[in-house]
């Protein structure tokens, strides 16, 4: 009975939250039914379904990223036989992937929660539940929260590292030492980039201890034995997660196929004999995503489209300025504008005021540093969704603005017109989140020119062309001979983006759609 009534208080207690969460279930849940399975789906949830029978080999292509934290996308069909006798498909895993989506929504809700109790601890009340509605209800996070992938996972891992390590600088407790280095290891697991989060841990207690003047004490037996532990634990919780496959293969075993790899297998050759206690599919995912990106978008062997942004194609390299045109024009209005005067007064406060805190560091240090290399270090830009797992930790930095400039009762009326905004911004894409666009985006059939790929279509609108047809009977399919009529076609293949395929619809290029579909699908009427 005492534990109903302590269960019973904690609702009461975080009832705005639970609403929160209930209602992005609800509209996340709604996108997932309505719309196509995506472009990487398949692949990810196959990855994890040989990792669940035991093989966590990278012995494809495309599994070059996968990661085996997506089996939760298989708890409702491992549940389905454990309750009835085996079942035996023949749709090529359709069923469970439609199925499987909704699972994923679990990390969205994870991520939420350590916002909202970050949150607590450092906003007014009136102010903590701020960061989780900007979250939630993010066109990007709505659109990629039922999503069998790792983007909304890297958010989630990213974030409870960054939390447990501030609450660790705070506090020093060893709870939280624990917690962030177990989130470390988990995060490896989730993407190859994450990595850098078993560097950014250490060089941020290091700032810290120098900014507290303290630095000695970071090269303390206690500190080193720390140190030591952090390692071993993120090491373990890799070996786990791979079954201890290949563990203690030496470099000169593995027959890597990138270059980057190799020369550091030919440059090494001391060291080539030294078992690495990483497990060879671990390091296997490596290698395949450097050799990727060695042989570049857009070809026959690729296994990305090349990289396009403004109209302009790359097969080799990203653009630094990629992200930054993305989130322009994905990115809410009202939350761009708001950033703009964030980015001054952090400024200000930082270097001008000298009022840098444990929360700044902690946050911008990770951040900046990940914007960076993704802008300028990055081959594969194929989407804006690669920086989803920035959002929180940015989210709680921007209500902290918005508590701050809310003194001026001008400001307020300011924020409710552009809350209004992003309301009406949103309910237009209404079930179509993925293809969303803000105002500044103002030619919305011209804007796939300019983010062209998985930006605004990862396949989520597949059968929308027959969709409109069906619709709109005067309207068919066009071919690869040039007619007059009325067609719905999806803007990429106009546009020719997988450059694997053959160019069919070259002639369409010549005509300028009349509308847009779905924000993916364009409308021609061709008169000759």
């Amino acid at each position: 009975m005492m534990m109903v009534h302590f269960i019973g208080q904690k609702l009461k207690k975080n009832w705005q939250i639970i609403l929160l969460i209930l209602l992005h279930t609800f509209f996340a849940a709604l996108y997932i039914n309505q719309r196509d399975i995506c472009s990487d789906e398949p692949d990810y949830l196959e990855y994890a379904r040989k990792w669940l029978q035991g093989n966590p080999e990278r012995s494809y292509a495309l599994y070059d990223s996968k990661s085996p934290v997506v089996i939760v996308a298989w708890v409702p069909r491992i549940i389905n036989q454990v309750l009835k006798n085996p079942i035996h498909k023949n749709d090529w895993g359709k069923s469970d992937q439609e199925i499987g989506r909704y699972m994923m929504i679990l990390f969205t809700l994870l991520t939420s929660i350590y916002i909202y109790f970050w949150s607590k601890k450092i906003l007014f009340p009136k102010w903590n539940l701020l960061p989780v509605v900007l979250f939630l209800f993010d066109p990007l996070i709505l659109g990629h929260s039922g999503m069998i992938g790792t983007d909304i996972a890297c958010a989630f891992s990213f974030i409870a590292i960054l939390y447990h390590l501030w609450k660790y600088l705070n506090r020093q407790n060893w709870f939280d030492f624990f917690a962030c280095t177990f989130y470390v290891g988990f995060a490896c697991i989730v993407k190859q980039n994450m990595v850098l989060m078993a560097g950014f841990v250490p060089l941020i207690v290091f700032i810290h201890k120098l900014l507290q003047k303290e630095l000695m004490s970071f090269f303390s037996l206690n500190a080193i034995l720390k140190s030591i532990s952090f390692f071993l634990i993120v090491l373990l919780v890799i070996n786990l997660a791979f079954y201890r496959h290949g563990t203690f293969t030496s470099l000169n075993q593995y027959h890597f196929q990138s270059t980057f790899f190799k020369n550091f297998q030919s440059s090494y050759t001391r060291l080539s004999n030294i078992p690495l206690p990483l497990p060879s599919s671990f390091v296997q995912g490596f290698d395949l995503f450097s050799y990727h990106g060695q042989i570049g978008g857009g070809k026959p062997e690729s296994t990305y489209n090349p990289v396009t942004v403004l109209g302009n194609e790359s097969y080799h390299n990203g653009f630094w300025y990629y992200y930054l045109v993305n989130l322009f024009f994905k990115m809410p209005t009202a939350i761009i504008c708001l950033s703009v005067i964030g980015i001054l007064l952090l400024i200000k406060k930082i270097f001008i005021k000298k009022q840098l805190s444990i929360l700044h560091y902690c946050i911008l240090i990770p951040s900046l540093i990940y914007f960076v290399v993704l802008s300028f270090f990055n081959p594969i830009q194929i989407g804006v969704r690669h920086l989803i797992f920035l959002l929180p930790t940015f989210y709680i930095l921007f209500a902290q603005l918005i508590e701050y400039i809310t003194v001026n009762r001008n400001v307020k009326i300011i924020l409710i017109l552009l809350a209004f905004i992003q309301t009406i911004s949103l309910v237009k894409y209404f079930n179509n989140y993925i293809a969303y666009t803000n105002e500044f985006a103002y030619d919305k059939i011209s804007i796939i020119n300019w983010l062209s790929d998985g930006s605004l279509d990862y396949g989520q609108n597949n059968s929308a062309p027959k969709n409109f047809i069906k619709n709109n009977v005067e309207y068919v399919l066009p071919t690869s001979i040039e007619a007059a009529g009325k067609y719905a076609v999806r803007a990429l293949q106009v546009i020719h983006v997988n450059k694997s395929t053959p160019d069919t619809l070259a002639w369409l290029r010549k005509y300028h759609p009349v509308d847009v579909y779905k924000g993916t699908v364009w409308i021609y009427k061709i008169n000759r």
